[in-house]
């Protein structure tokens, strides 16, 4: 509750908006509840990787992905999170089958796009079967990346209740303009050069965990 709540008071900074009460309610999973309906799936040894921009194959986040999967050594799996709108069962079932998910997201409004929760939401209804490695790729428009701490610490809690094991971030600031440098500036060299090390790092851990 002390991170949501921690959440709730940086967005009203930003809305320039007064608290008045921060109330939490609890809500109990009825027998016909969605976690019946979603089956545990065999996990494989496989890593996916999941765009969660609804910009989808035209945004900053996929350029970030992209860098990443250049340089990984193992097999992987990727995925646009927009072309799952409607059909969101489909894609819990893909990543169900997953040992290492790497998600890829824009930060919105100090926190995730509500798409992204809503698969949050329905991988913790799920039966677990294993435990997974899971990673976040994160950026935003202001070049502050610290204003990002929000969204990675949802992230983190997320996978502290699911089960998952969280693995590592990168939280990028200037994600528009660092988009397009990467699409022709080299990782380790002139304004890439933070952001590239970053990516590096994180690209050999998801190859070596």
């Amino acid at each position: 509750q002390e991170i949501a709540k921690k959440y709730v008071k940086a967005l009203c900074v930003d809305l320039k908006a007064k608290i008045k009460s921060i109330d939490f309610t609890n809500t109990n999973p009825t027998e016909n509840s969605e976690k019946q309906e979603l089956k545990s799936k065999k996990i494989e040894n496989k890593t996916i990787f999941l765009n969660c921009s609804l910009r989808g194959e035209h945004s900053n986040t996929k350029v970030f992905l992209n860098k990443i999967i250049e340089n990984i050594n193992c097999e992987f799996e990727n995925y646009n999170l927009i072309n799952y709108l409607n059909k969101q069962d489909e894609l819990i079932e893909i990543l169900q089958t997953a040992e290492k998910i790497i998600f890829g997201t824009p930060m919105y409004v100090d926190g995730m796009p509500s798409s992204v929760v809503r698969i949050f939401e329905k991988l913790n209804k799920c039966d677990k079967n294993g435990h997974k490695k899971v990673y976040f790729v994160s950026n935003m428009g202001f070049f502050e990346s610290i204003q990002q701490v929000n969204l990675l610490n949802i992230a983190k809690n997320w996978c502290e209740k699911t089960g998952y094991d969280y693995y590592g971030s990168i939280a990028i600031g200037g994600g528009e303009s660092l988009g397009n440098i990467a699409k022709s500036c080299p990782l380790t060299k002139g304004p890439m050069k933070s952001v590239g090390n970053a990516i590096l790092k994180l690209a050999d851990s998801i190859s070596k965990s």
